[in-house]
């Protein structure tokens, strides 16, 4: 008799917090325990010490939504346990060396040097003995407003957005956020998000749908997020000239990490500009919202599933030989 496949749903919570899966991953995982295959699905924390991972075929980590706030544990986590543990012999969904890469905003100056398009941006970090006010006076200057947050961040914590005169007042805010020992983006504030933010879901490398993310219309706010506020629109197409963007990052993903570079879930956030440029604000490789519940969402739930099941499969097999 074949062996029932064993997927492993990652969360945050930490023991003996009961691990919670986000909307995305609650129809994942009702997608695939309903499978005609019946794998065995478990909900899991990385913090939880009592883990097995070499247990599981497949380890999904889009639940992990407190990375950014215990990154250096987080990191840690993944080299031990899926990079250098026996759980490298599990399909780990997105590949460790892509979640890596994709922790610290850094990437978008990687992405820049790839001659993608991005905000005018840069660095404040925290090993830095400059004061965090000349930094601030020197970017906003030429930047009629400035947004700043931290380089590990998610859901636009700890994210400031900033006129040339205000930039100074926050000089004792960034100061003391930097202590925490993690860098800091200062970008040029992008008007066409008021019009709204893009969010292109690929799936192994695959388009798959689009929605746009309004920020609620007073003066002041910028944040798409619906926490904030924000409108999810899913009866629009999004324009070629953010496909064409979003087409040529899954390329370059692949032309830097070779076999690992197929990611397997990937939202491509970006706004298109008053020339009519897309610009790429950020790729979610890690606990993105994958819109599931918009138009388009349903035949992705499936098509992920399966996905899944096939990476889970391969590690199953492997295995065996092994």
């Amino acid at each position: 008799m074949e062996r029932l496949l064993s997927i492993a749903f990652v969360t945050s919570n930490r023991p003996p917090i009961p691990p919670t899966l986000g909307p995305d991953d609650r129809l994942l995982y009702q997608s695939l325990t309903q499978h005609k295959t019946k794998p065995t699905v478990s909900v899991v924390s990385w913090m939880d010490t009592s883990i097995d991972w070499s247990n599981f075929d497949a380890i999904m980590l889009q639940s992990c939504f407190n990375y950014h706030l215990k990154a250096s544990e987080f990191i840690a986590w993944v080299h031990r346990c899926l990079i250098q543990g026996k759980s490298k012999h599990c399909s780990v969904i997105n590949n460790p060396e892509v979640v890596l890469w994709n922790i610290s905003k850094h990437y978008l100056l990687e992405l820049q040097e790839a001659n993608f398009l991005i905000p005018k941006t840069g660095i404040l970090s925290h090993s830095t003995s400059a004061p965090v006010s000349s930094a601030l006076h020197e970017f906003s200057s030429s930047c009629p407003t400035i947004v700043i947050k931290p380089t590990i961040s998610a859901s636009a914590h700890n994210t400031f957005c900033l006129s040339h005169t205000e930039a100074s007042r926050y000089d004792s805010t960034i100061s003391t956020l930097l202590t925490s020992e993690t860098d800091f983006l200062i970008q040029a504030f992008e008007p066409s998000i008021r019009n709204g933010e893009w969010s292109l879901i690929y799936l192994e490398g695959n388009y798959s749908h689009a929605v746009l993310k309004v920020p609620a219309q007073t003066e002041l706010e910028f944040r798409c997020q619906k926490d904030f506020g924000g409108t999810v629109i899913d009866d629009v197409e999004p324009p070629k000239v953010a496909l064409d963007v979003a087409e040529r990052l899954v390329d370059w993903l692949q032309g830097k990490f070779g076999m690992h570079g197929v990611v397997d879930y990937m939202r491509v956030d970006g706004v298109v500009n008053e020339q009519g440029n897309f610009v790429l604000m950020e790729v979610e490789c890690i606990e993105p919202e994958l819109f599931y519940g918009y138009r388009g969402g349903a035949k992705a739930v499936t098509k992920f599933a399966e996905i899944i099941l096939t990476r889970a499969k391969s590690a199953s097999t492997s295995q065996l030989v092994n």
